[in-house]
């Protein structure tokens, strides 16, 4: 998420919604630079169609380079399976993270936006970790109005990870309802994650 999605979530419009305004904007700033270029132009040519073509396409080509789409953010691709990892009682987002991976971390805001958007979600953090080690990294920087437990049984996890860091899931009563891997996680999956703790 970039600053313009974050500027549309505080709007009260979906993630998914947020994310696709902005690239309807480059859009049209691309048509409208067509428009002002056509009018400069009269020769029609295929010199001139082509320049048009890329002076249309410019800036929405600039603004996928900066901030792709992913399938996560048009597809859901959340799957449910059986998990042996201890999930809580109440409706939760657990979010399984490697202490010092730059993925992981990245999760961060996203949580903060999230809990801003919905103080009332539990966010769990399950870090990964070997007995009796103490994780830095991710665990200094959970937000406070979230909790995080260690895991040290790393086959449990590579069981729903499958080596996929952050990995993202949804319970109820102790039951796995949903999971995202970070390869197929976006913004349909917040949309998701919201609608399942309304």
């Amino acid at each position: 998420m970039n600053n313009l999605d974050l500027y549309f979530l505080d709007f009260g419009l979906s993630w998914t919604q947020s994310k696709l305004i902005g690239y309807c904007i480059f859009i049209s700033l691309g048509i409208i630079f067509l428009i002002v270029f056509k009018k400069w132009k009269i020769k029609k040519n295929y010199l001139n169609l082509l320049k048009s073509i890329l002076i249309a396409g410019l800036p929405i080509s600039i603004y996928f380079a900066f901030y792709p789409i992913y399938e996560g953010d048009i597809f859901s691709s959340g799957v449910k399976i059986k998990s042996s990892i201890e999930l809580s009682n109440e409706k939760t987002l657990s979010i399984v993270v490697l202490p010092d991976c730059p993925f992981c971390l990245e999760t961060i805001p996203l949580v903060k936006k999230l809990k801003e958007r919905n103080p009332k979600i539990n966010i769990e953090y399950i870090i990964a970790s070997r007995p009796n080690e103490i994780p830095h990294g991710i665990a200094d920087k959970i937000p406070k109005n979230c909790t995080f437990r260690l895991v040290s049984d790393l086959q449990k996890l590579g069981q729903i990870t499958h080596g996929a860091f952050p990995t993202y899931l949804i319970s109820k009563n102790k039951t796995l309802v949903r999971l995202w891997r970070s390869e197929h996680f976006g913004t349909k999956a917040m949309d998701e994650i919201e609608a399942f703790f309304k």
